[in-house]
This record gives C-alpha cells, structure tokens and sequence, in this order.
C-alpha cells in the first residue's frame, strides 16, 4: 500500500476536479462535474463528480468520485427505446452516450428555436430532461424515419386485430345472408314466389299463438284451379306455368298483410284469413274466385276458375280448432264444391259437419 504522502502530493491539488472545487472558482459550493477526460491510470474515458466539503463555513477539502464513460453506457443503454441518449452539461459538452465518444470534439449541436421538453425539427424528434438544475441535461432524439417505422412496427398487431375482425363480420354478414337465403328457399315455393307448405304452416303457427291469446277467430280456405289436368294436356306445362303464378299474383294481391296465403301442392292453394267471421270468409272466398274467372283467360277464351273449401277455426285447444283438422274439414268442403260442379265456394259447417 502506498504511503499517503505519495497519494496526497501538490499534483492531485492541480487536478480540474479540485480546482473547480475550490472557493475561489466555486464560490456557490455547487457540485461540479469535470469535462470527459482520458485516465491517467488507464481506466479510459470517465469524469469526475466533486462535491466541496465545509466545515463551520470553512473549506477542508474536495470529496470526489470518478465514473468511468463505459459504467454512464450502460445506464444509457437500459430499457428497449429508439434513439439515442445523450448526457451534456450548461456548455453542451456531451458527458456520455451510448455511442463512440471522440474526446477531441465532444460537442453536440442542440436545435434551436422551440422551448418545448419534446420537439420535431431537423428530421429528429427532440426530447430534453433536467438531471441536475442548469449543469446535466439527458438529451434522447429520434430520427423521424426510425420514430415512423417503430410506431408502423407496433401497430401492426392492433392492424392485424381490425383486419381479423373485419375479416369475421364479413364472413359473418355472408353466412347471415346466405342462411337467410336458404331459409328463403326452404319456405318458398320457387314458381310463384309465394310460401310452400312448409313457409305457410310456420306463419301460420305464428299467427295462432296470438289468436289463442287474444281468443279470434280464423278460417281455411283450400283452392284447387279447376280441369288444370287438362289444361296442361292442351297448352302445355309452359302455359299451366303462367296459370299459377298469375293465379297466386291474384290470391296475394287480395288478402291482408295478416293473412297467408301458398301453393299447397300442385294446382291446390291454401289461404289462412285471421280474424274474420265466417260471413267475412265466405264475401273473401267469392271475391277470389271472381278475381280470377275475371282476369285468367286460356287461348280459346275459357276463363280459369277456381273450387274453394272453407273450414273455420276456433280459439282454443279442443279439437275442432286444430290446424290439422280446420285443414281436413276445408279439403272435405273443397271436395264438396268440386263434387256440385266446380266453380263454386263451399263452407264446412264445424258445429254439425254439413255443409
């Protein structure tokens, strides 16, 4: 160990550390920190931090702390940031920075002009910090590109997420419409538009619900298009085609929005009048059949005419008022109006089974 003679000779009282220290050059008593400088015992670059030591307001000495630029590195270079972090004392001298250091030209050019702690100009985004009132600044800039690309680089798994998202209500909007679509043609009948079997009993079910609630009533009409057998025989299929989408056209135009008319099957229809009396149902049957005698005419001049069967039903769960059995009792009656000749409406009396 050395002697602390050859420690504390007259050449450490010359050291800026000290020197800077010193009332004489530092009346304030600040703390000081050295310029970068190159280690006389080789630890390379480094400054020093001195601090002037009184006792009972009177100077004693210097105490003082070396750090080396490599340990300052390190520091600077703690967290994932972009950029570069710089360390500069009052005269913009640079302390310490992530990069090489060339002690000969230690200085770095701030910007000038905004008085902002973070700022754009010169193709950099500025930020400054105080470290140290008015003597140590941390200095961070970020090259504009490399600020664009890092903020592009972080969006990308929130863009991803819209895309995704976007991607799904697509494909969901698609499958909603085509399963719209599908349920369209399952309850259609794709001739004439109008519901099949399967479309009519599903409504139909729908409207009794209310009717039980509410105690209406409601009637069947079953309509078969007269000789349509032979029609086809003598003007083809081409022709008994038209013939049923007109007839339907006709059914559809006149009845209400709550009614529900389809092709039961064939060249038979079914109508579902809700909330009429049996007077309304018959006045509605006669109406149809003279709509269409009157608007669908063959090529020899015949008009199309139509048997109609009609059955009322009742609020209620007896057995008189089921769906299925208003059906059978208006396929009876339409059997009956086929059976006097055709071209006619018949009603099935439910309170005696006669017509």
């Amino acid at each position: 160990m050395k002697p602390y003679k050859d420690i504390f000779n007259e050449g450490l009282y010359q050291r800026p550390f000290w020197v800077q220290a010193t009332p004489k050059t530092n009346p304030q008593r600040k703390q000081v920190i050295s310029e970068l400088y190159n280690d006389i015992g080789g630890q390379g670059l480094m400054i020093t931090i001195s601090e002037p030591v009184y006792f009972r307001d009177q100077f004693i000495g210097v105490a003082a702390i070396d750090i080396g630029l490599d340990a300052m590195r390190r520091v600077l270079a703690v967290g994932d940031c972009i950029g570069e972090s710089i360390l500069i004392d009052e005269n913009n001298k640079i302390i310490a920075k992530e990069s090489w250091i060339d002690i000969n030209d230690s200085t770095i050019q701030l910007p000038s002009g905004p008085s902002e702690k973070i700022f754009l100009q010169e193709g950099y985004y500025w930020a400054f910090f105080e470290i140290k009132d008015q003597e140590v600044r941390l200095v961070h800039r970020i090259s504009a590109v490399e600020f664009l690309f890092s903020v592009i680089l972080n969006l990308l798994p929130f863009w991803g997420l819209i895309c995704t998202l976007g991607i799904v209500s697509i494909l969901y909007i698609k499958l909603k419409a085509s399963m719209e679509q599908v349920s369209k043609m399952i309850h259609t009948d794709p001739l004439t538009g109008i519901a099949n079997r399967r479309g009519f009993l599903k409504l139909t079910q729908k409207s009794l619900v209310t009717i039980h609630r509410h105690g209406q009533s409601w009637t069947i009409l079953m309509i078969d298009i007269d000789h349509f057998k032979q029609v086809n025989d003598r003007f083809g299929h081409d022709t008994g085609d038209r013939i049923l989408i007109k007839v339907s056209q006709i059914l559809s135009a006149n009845i209400r929005q709550t009614d529900v008319v389809c092709r039961w099957g064939g060249e038979e229809f079914a109508v579902f009048l809700f909330g009429v009396t049996p007077e309304d149902s018959i006045n509605i049957a006669e109406h149809l059949r003279k709509e269409v005698e009157s608007k669908v005419v063959l090529k020899d001049g015949k008009p199309v005419t139509l048997s109609i069967g009609t059955s009322e039903g009742k609020s209620g769960k007896s057995s008189g008022s089921g769906l299925e059995n208003a059906f059978a009792c208006a396929d009876q009656a339409l059997y009956q109006a086929k059976t006097l000749g055709r071209n006619r409406v018949c009603v099935f009396d439910t309170t005696t089974e006669m017509f």
